[in-house]
């Protein structure tokens, strides 16, 4: 566990200021927290807020900040000591990492060893004032989402999410509108000012679909939100990486306060309704797969789609069983999902001992065996890590 240690104790605003500044000034490292983590005490001000959830990206290495020993760093309270730890048990190139962290170093003790107008901005702060409610709904507005006319903004910034937009606007209700917005590929790790990364017309929308490939564009999801004065967010987790669960939590604590319904399904294809007319509109259609299938002579012969995962995978696997025996079915439709092919990640999630990819294709085999098993001959054997 590498540690900076300090001549002279040093205030945690100049502390994030300088690694934010130093991360700036070199390639393949990025500082990811959670953003406007604030914490306002009897109406205080603003020398009374903290930061918390502090990472060091290295190569996609997640190594966790804490400083004298908290992972919690106030604004104000001066700390002697910060270390970096790499989660544990995670396979990376150690000599890698330690390379590009001296390198860190180096830079990280240059800026914070000068004065703290001169480093780079610390991040913008967001007051409790600044986090308004939407304005409520119009009569014709509420209407229109209970008859089903909803709005959805897709946020794409890559063909991971181009995918699923175009699936759902080609496959999704006839009364929906769907639009689209991209985000640039080459977002700082810490945005200041979000304003100068949005774009520059957000359309008006219900609900949005927030499909980003990097944290870095996970901070502008609020901001989005609100532009669009949206009622609704999913924000699906197909990589822990795009989505840091510190952020996640905090994403959904700030569209509480505007009012805004927010789930976070992960992966995508475990959407389930929610009891919001909005979200659970969206969640009818697109979600954990729902099938209907007929057989003859132990031949599966038609499969209808009641709820297809929102990339298309639920509708390429069904296409691909008529034909199947109903005793290889299951297995066969687990093939057919990798081979669509998935796009979630391939690294073991620590809490599911497992990866977001076979959790997704465990769905579809799922949807399928529950309708085969009174009916096959031979049980499907497969890993449900709901069952552990």
């Amino acid at each position: 566990m590498p540690e900076i240690s300090f001549d002279q104790p040093v205030a945690g605003k100049k502390i994030v200021a300088a690694i934010n500044s130093a991360c700036k000034k070199l390639e393949g490292i990025g500082f990811v927290y959670t953003p406007y983590q604030i914490r306002y005490k009897d109406g205080a001000g603003e020398e009374q807020w903290y930061y918390n959830n502090l990472s060091l990206m290295i190569s996609n290495v997640s190594m966790k900040i804490q400083a004298d020993g908290t992972e919690k760093m106030e604004a104000e309270t001066e700390y002697s000591t910060i270390s970096f730890t790499a989660p544990e048990g995670e396979k990376y190139d150690s000599d890698l990492v330690n390379e590009v962290f001296e390198g860190f170093r180096t830079v990280f003790m240059s800026e914070i060893s000068r004065p703290m107008a001169e480093i780079a901005p610390s991040p913008k702060i967001t007051s409790s004032e600044d986090k308004v409610k939407l304005p409520e709904l119009s009569e014709d507005d509420k209407k229109r989402i209970e008859e089903g006319a909803i709005r959805i903004l897709a946020l794409v910034q890559g063909e991971y999410g181009e995918r699923i937009a175009k699936h759902i606007a080609n496959n999704g209700s006839d009364s929906w509108e769907v639009s689209t917005i991209t985000l640039d590929t080459d977002l700082p790790s810490m945005i200041d000012d979000p304003e100068e990364y949005l774009p520059s017309d957000v359309p008006k929308a219900d609900l949005l679909l927030a499909m980003q490939e990097h944290s870095s564009a996970a901070q502008l999801i609020v901001d989005i939100a609100r532009a669009a004065q949206v009622r609704g967010v999913i924000a699906p987790i197909d990589n822990s990486e795009w989505l840091p669960e510190g952020m996640k939590n905090q994403i959904e604590r700030e569209l509480k306060e505007m009012g805004v319904e927010s789930v976070f399904p992960r992966p995508f294809c475990l959407l389930d309704e929610i009891g919001s007319p909005l979200i659970d509109q969206f969640a009818k259609c697109f979600g954990r797969p729902k099938l209907e299938m007929k057989w003859e002579n132990d031949k599966v012969t038609e499969v209808d789609v009641l709820v297809d995962a929102a990339c298309g995978s639920a509708k390429f696997v069904a296409e691909r069983l008529i034909g199947e025996s109903i005793d290889d079915a299951v297995e066969k439709a687990g093939l057919a999902h990798h081979h669509f092919p998935c796009l979630a990640a391939m690294k073991v999630e620590k809490d599911l001992e497992d990866t977001l990819m076979h959790v997704s294709g465990l769905q579809i085999k799922k949807a399928v065996d529950k309708i085969l098993a009174p009916e096959r001959k031979k049980k499907a054997v497969y890993i449900d890590p709901d069952t552990f």
